[in-house]
């Protein structure tokens, strides 16, 4: 993998670059990292058109991993896929995120849209995330990280969530526990965007998210209402954790979208 080193802090940001084509940069989730695209089949998918750009966000997979909480500002993560875009020699490019990967992609947009063909942002929300965490994987899962037992971590998501849910996280077993406790702590506590800065966002955008994902549908539905040029995509019978696996119907629906495009 190649490296970006955002300058204000001197975080080295992993990426690689596969296929050919009009460029995408991919934003993965929580806990993740760049792998998920290739594991969910995504990138066999759109490396025929698309010169994807694969980061591992810092805090996860090969990028390197801060254990303070100020480090994940979405000021920070947002100047590191800037920074990737310089370092892959990139003006402009789609942005395909998923959950922290759209919550990520919303904020890049504000501050960065003059390096965005389009948003193609799923299972994310704009708004605070406050109480999200404890929703999303279970009560009290910063504590869990801060033992540094990412086995116990699992152990009470299948208990949360269903044995599914731990499977999907189950890259959290290489996960630095100190470093996701940072990233959870700076997204708990990071503020949300207001509708008067989605509102500047004029890039074309496409957001989808599970029908039993409620309240990250709701976020999308909300958003697209205050957003020039944004659409949303319901994709049925999948909650937040196993959307992104309905792979076909995600990526038939972004390429509809964007050859509406040309």
């Amino acid at each position: 993998m190649e490296h970006a080193t955002n300058a204000q802090d001197g975080v080295r940001v992993a990426f690689d670059v596969v296929g050919g084509g009009t460029p995408m940069l991919l934003v993965h989730g929580t806990g993740l990292s760049s792998a998920m695209w290739r594991d969910e089949g995504y990138v066999e998918r759109l490396s025929g058109h698309h010169r994807l750009i694969l980061v591992d966000m810092r805090g996860h997979g090969d990028s390197d991993k801060p254990h303070d909480e100020t480090a994940y500002t979405m000021e920070r993560l947002s100047s590191d896929l800037h920074a990737v875009l310089d370092q892959a020699g990139v003006d402009r490019a789609h942005l395909l995120g998923y959950s922290a990967g759209a919550r990520i992609g919303f904020n890049f947009a504000v501050r960065h849209q003059d390096r965005l063909l389009s948003l193609l942002l799923g299972g994310g929300s704009a708004k605070s995330q406050h109480d999200e965490f404890d929703q999303v994987f279970f009560p009290g899962c910063i504590d869990v990280l801060d033992t540094g037992d990412m086995a116990e971590f699992l152990r009470r998501l299948a208990q949360a969530k269903g044995s599914a849910a731990a499977t999907a996280a189950r890259a959290f077993l290489d996960a630095d526990p100190q470093a996701m406790a940072a990233w959870f702590r700076a997204a708990r506590d990071a503020p949300g965007l207001t509708d008067e800065q989605l509102a500047t966002i004029e890039v074309p955008t496409l957001l989808f998210a599970g029908s039993q994902d409620a309240p990250r549908l709701r976020d999308s539905l909300a958003a697209a209402q205050v957003m020039p040029h944004a659409r949303t995509v319901e994709i049925r019978g999948r909650d937040h954790m196993t959307t992104l696996a309905a792979t076909r119907a995600i990526v038939s629906s972004v390429e509809r979208f964007l050859a509406d495009l040309d």
